[in-house]
């Protein structure tokens, strides 16, 4: 069994925001590079403090997507940019899985950049059709234990943040679901007409389908309960312990970058995302706010990067 560091347990910084301040690299335009589409969860961290701190700095701070190769694209370009403060790469928890997955990569995923601070989180939701005969996670690992190789669950393919999900709920639980894969399909609808029958999903993207009894939720992935939730069980807690996988998102800066670039944008990041507008935008976002030492996000991604590597052994699961 594999146990999860608590990704989220760096503390919020409490400083108060002034209503103006300094830019750490003044006269320069300030680029957030994003390795996905607009609309996403990473995009959307990164507009939402790109906003705040274009209005804070009176200075030009640009969201640019670079989306292709699951983010890695954008993240070779952060790689190489100039460590000179103006370049910054917004990343998604697939940064970890893809450093753990692939052998050759154009950029070092740990020396390669300078960890700034941990953003948001964002749980995710086991969910099952109606149909299924388990309303908790120990009543659906009794199920598929019973019935090997009989229950199915949809997932977004291969070495995916959501198959890497529930390849460690196999694991963990010991248990023998089949995935069907759909690689960027929106699998929900074929979970709701009963086609498939459970899946891992944002929970965003699901709220309005539990509420109306078209799915049923059984388990949030993290360690703690959401806020956004707070009925609802963690996996860990019903069923599966020690179970916890968390939607993050983090700020890095190029290696090289000055210890003291890195601490300016940490702390006004991190002040940011202390403010109460910011936490209702991203909590409108299905989004929490988080915050964290640059030493204490670096540590994450080492501990997520491990644990990654660890299943995909297990899996024998590895890409080019």
């Amino acid at each position: 069994m594999i146990l999860r560091r608590n990704l989220l347990a760096a503390p919020l910084l409490l400083s108060a925001l002034p209503a103006r301040a300094q830019s750490p690299v003044p006269g320069k335009p300030i680029r957030f590079v994003v390795g996905f589409s607009a609309g996403g969860g990473t995009d959307t961290v990164a507009r939402l403090i790109a906003a705040r701190l274009t209005d804070l700095w009176h200075q030009s701070v640009v969201v640019e997507n670079r989306a292709g190769a699951g983010g890695r694209i954008a993240s070779e370009l952060v790689a190489k940019a100039k460590p000179d403060g103006s370049t910054l790469l917004f990343v998604s928890a697939s940064f970890a899985i893809d450093a753990a997955l692939y052998k050759n990569l154009a950029f070092d995923p740990i020396g390669g950049f300078a960890p700034v601070t941990l953003a948001a989180s964002a749980p995710y939701v086991l969910v099952v059709h109606p149909s299924v005969q388990a309303k908790s996670v120990a009543e659906l690992v009794a199920l598929a234990k019973a019935q090997p190789g009989k229950l199915n669950a949809a997932s977004a393919g291969p070495g995916s943040t959501l198959d890497m999900a529930f390849r460690l709920f196999r694991s963990m639980s010991g248990t023998d679901i089949v995935e069907v894969n759909y690689q960027g399909a929106n699998a929900i609808p074929d979970l709701i007409s009963g086609r498939v029958q459970m899946t891992i999903a944002a929970l965003p993207q699901t709220a309005a389908f539990i509420k109306s009894g078209q799915l049923r939720a059984l388990g949030i992935t993290t360690a703690k309960r959401s806020a956004q939730t707070p009925d609802l069980p963690t996996i860990g807690e019903s069923g599966v312990p020690g179970y916890d996988v968390t939607s993050w998102y983090g700020a890095l800066m190029p290696a090289g970058t000055p210890p003291a670039l890195v601490a300016a944008f940490n702390k006004t990041i991190n002040d940011v995302l202390t403010e109460p507008e910011t936490a209702a935008r991203f909590a409108a976002a299905g989004l929490e706010p988080r915050g964290s030492t640059p030493e204490d996000f670096a540590h994450t991604l080492a501990s997520e990067i491990a644990t990654w590597k660890q299943i995909a052994q297990a899996a024998n699961l590895s890409a080019e």
